[in-house]
């Protein structure tokens, strides 16, 4: 069993990993190495090691170079160039990329925009301050200056918006106090909540019967191609359940055409419950096959093969929920503390004419 953090992984994969709460088992997840099914056994809280400040050059660099942010970031960073008339020579950059740099080189120009000029050195010195020496190689180099001059752009029309438009200096203001306030609130509340496994265990236990399993059913989610196909596949399947036959060890060879251009159907057994916005909630919730439903432009059909009660969920099963309800609890005692150490006072006057005003 191995863990793994951000960054590790495909982006899909990811994400289906951290949505899927501890126990379970994901749906079908497609990234470019094929098709995956995830099973979530542990969750562990990463302890870092060194402070926000001291991480942030590493953690930018993970980000500009993930194929999240990568095609977005080179967009706006074309058009900051054509924006600010940008100019640049690279040539230079051999000399920063050489085991031994050559001492008379002196201070060359990389690029200008804007009536600003950055040279060697001053990449040099960017490049030192993120940890990367002269000893990389040309493509590092090359990737290093990239983003610098990203960076070096972003924070030019970051300074300019703020010095020209006053509302986007608020919102920038606004939206670094909630990143502080989100900060010390996770810190207070969150973090430990998840981390108080004997407050959390005691929490649950006061407010067991608030988590509960609606009605469920065991069912294999057939879906296919075109309507042919699902009308094939659901008498095959509801002959197999009349009469206790079997079904093709390969369904998609003796489903599909093997010249056609990719797969006709797929299937996936899953625990379906009652009222989730699923495909599952247009079927009539009993054995057998359901009636075929023209969903997301494919043709699906459920065999469902039990149908689960309503049932207290155990404590595993409800982790995720009571995490997030202890969170809150938490965090309404830490607002309470700091209302007794910060009294609040609200003139109701004003408060009252700010509600009529915004009434409508």
């Amino acid at each position: 069993m191995d863990h793994f953090t951000v960054f590790q992984s495909e982006y899909p994969f990811e994400t289906a990993a951290y949505r899927t709460p501890v126990g379970q088992i994901s749906e079908i997840v497609r990234t470019p190495g094929g098709y995956h099914i995830i099973k979530v056994y542990d969750r562990r809280l990463c302890k870092p090691t060194k402070s926000f400040e001291e991480s942030k050059p590493e953690l930018r660099r993970k980000i500009m170079a993930n194929d999240r942010m990568s095609a977005g970031i080179d967009r706006y960073v074309a058009e900051l160039k054509k924006k600010y008339r940008f100019v640049e020579d690279t040539s230079s950059l051999h000399f920063i990329s050489a085991k031994k740099r050559n001492t008379n080189s002196g201070n060359r120009t990389l690029f200008s925009f804007a009536g600003r000029s950055y040279g060697s050195e001053d990449f040099e010195q960017y490049a030192t301050a993120t940890n990367h020496t002269r000893k990389s190689s040309r493509t590092t180099i090359e990737r290093v200056y990239k983003e610098y001059v990203t960076k070096v752009l972003f924070d030019y029309e970051k300074e300019r918006l703020k010095c020209d438009n006053e509302d986007f200096r608020n919102v920038a203001d606004e939206y670094f106090e909630g990143l502080l306030l989100f900060e010390i609130s996770e810190r207070e509340s969150g973090a430990k909540a998840a981390r108080d496994s004997a407050g959390l265990a005691d929490f649950y236990r006061k407010n067991a019967k608030s988590y509960r399993w609606k009605r469920r059913m065991v069912a294999t989610v057939y879906t296919c191609a075109d309507e042919n196909t699902a009308k094939r596949a659901e008498r095959t399947v509801n002959n197999k359940n009349v009469a206790g036959g079997r079904l093709p060890s390969d369904l998609y060879n003796f489903f599909c055409d093997p010249a056609g251009s990719g797969p006709c159907i797929d299937t996936v057994r899953l625990v379906l419950p009652k009222g989730a916005g699923t495909v599952a909630d247009r079927v009539n919730r009993k054995k057998g096959c359901s009636k075929i439903l023209n969903h997301a432009g494919k043709f699906v059909f459920l065999d469902v093969h039990e149908i689960l009660r309503p049932r207290r969920k155990t404590f595993e099963e409800a982790r995720p929920e009571a995490i997030a309800d202890y969170r809150a609890v938490l965090e309404s005692r830490w607002i309470e503390q700091l209302k007794r150490v910060y009294p609040v006072t609200i003139d109701e006057t004003a408060w009252a004419d700010l509600k009529k005003k915004y009434a409508k």
